[in-house]
């Protein structure tokens, strides 16, 4: 095992001398013979315990985001250094494999302000992970001993951190947040322009900061941005993390009568979950008060009826397809639409084919919640590098 980072130390101390964030890093000592260290065990603690991963979390966007330690980090840069651009899973992976396999720690740049990739878009739960809560190793999909939400070298791991079929994605964000805590440099608010060079010595641009020398670069960022990411004007129109955030903050579904999502891969599926109401809870949201009348899903690759859902879509998903039939009442919540559509965004509004894609329940509301259409879409390519070829 491994000796905690001057980072986690720095974690540690600081949680343990809070009396309201060390409840579970304390209770958790008690089962320290369970745990391979009692570092595994403390983590574990404060993972687990809602007050402790709060503190952790705010402990560790102060330490990335500090000027001074960025700018030192920055100026000891060399053609000997690996740099990652990206902070989410694979870029963790990489980090912990090659630290433990004996070579330095890399060097993580983030264009935004929050480390942990897609998973760490909200700080709240607002979506659950597409494999199932299991403990075990990295394997492929079938393996029922293995566990696919397991990230190599990992000062814990994400199975340790609920019981839930299907974790959230606030649990691999954090387990991706300490494991690059451990075993990697992380500045924050550094946004790639290019990447140049050969195979000695590679220069990265990156606005607003001094050029960067480096001697090999990893791209984790994962596919990109969201197909038609330029039509989202983030008010009527969402593309998914957009809407995330809508979803992390108080009442997101307020005023909402009718609702389109636009995509059929797992962003928009996740979307559709959390509309319907069996996503992970909403803040401050209540079945009476913030629940959808009418969700149009644009899509060309999707099931159209219950049955047909139950035969093609994974497991994971199921839940969705009852609701493509009617209920009890004679009402259907969503309905599947098949052919592809683009949103045009109004003021309060948005049309698809001329007709509205979101209504507001009631004229105050629409002007209260200027709500919009998802652009579920999934990530259909990363864009190359200004000044590299692409793939």
């Amino acid at each position: 095992m491994f000796e905690p980072s001057a980072q986690i130390d720095s974690l540690l101390t600081a949680v343990s001398l809070r009396q309201s964030a060390s409840a579970g890093m304390r209770a958790m000592m008690q089962r320290q013979a369970e745990f391979p260290t009692p570092l595994v065990a403390r983590l574990t603690g404060i993972a687990l315990d809602p007050n402790g991963r709060d503190v952790a979390d705010q402990l560790m966007d102060a330490y990335w985001s500090d000027e001074p330690r960025q700018d030192s980090i920055l100026d000891t840069s060399g053609t000997d250094r690996e740099v990652i651009i990206g902070s989410g899973f694979h870029a963790a992976v990489y980090a912990a494999v090659r630290v433990l396999s004996g070579h330095p720690r890399p060097l993580v740049l983030e264009r935004s302000d929050r480390v942990g990739g897609a998973f760490a878009m909200t700080t709240r739960p607002t979506f659950y992970l597409n494999s199932r809560n299991r403990a075990g190793n990295a394997g492929l999909a079938g393996d029922q001993r293995a566990s696919l939400n397991y990230l190599p070298g990992a000062p814990i791991q994400a199975s340790a951190l609920s019981m839930a079929e299907y974790q959230t994605n606030s649990d691999m964000a954090f387990v991706i947040r300490l494991t690059l805590a451990q075993f990697a440099d992380v500045v924050t608010n550094a946004e790639v322009l290019s990447v140049s060079g050969d195979r000695s010595e590679v220069e990265i641009d990156m606005d607003s900061r001094t050029t960067l020398l480096a001697g090999l670069v990893i791209d984790a960022r994962g596919l990109g941005d969201p197909d038609d990411h330029d039509i989202a004007n983030g008010e009527t129109i969402l593309t998914f993390p957009q809407f995330m955030q809508r979803m992390a903050g108080m009442w997101p579904l307020r005023g909402l009568r009718r609702v389109a999502i636009v995509g059929s891969g797992d962003s928009a599926k996740c979307a559709a979950e959390s509309f319907l109401g069996i996503a992970p809870q909403p803040l401050m949201a209540a079945a009476a008060l913030d629940s959808v009348d009418q969700i149009d899903w644009y899509s060309d690759e999707l099931p159209t009826s219950c049955d047909e859902w139950q035969q093609d879509i994974r497991g994971r998903y199921q839940a969705i397809g009852r609701y493509l039939r009617p209920d009890r009442l004679g009402a259907r919540r969503l309905s599947v639409l098949s052919r592809r559509a683009r949103p045009v965004g109004l003021p309060g509004a948005a049309l698809i084919d001329g007709r509205p894609a979101v209504e507001s329940r009631h004229p105050r509301a629409r002007r209260r919640d200027r709500s919009a259409a998802v652009e579920g879409r999934p990530r259909q390519r990363r864009p190359p590098l200004p000044g590299r070829p692409g793939r």
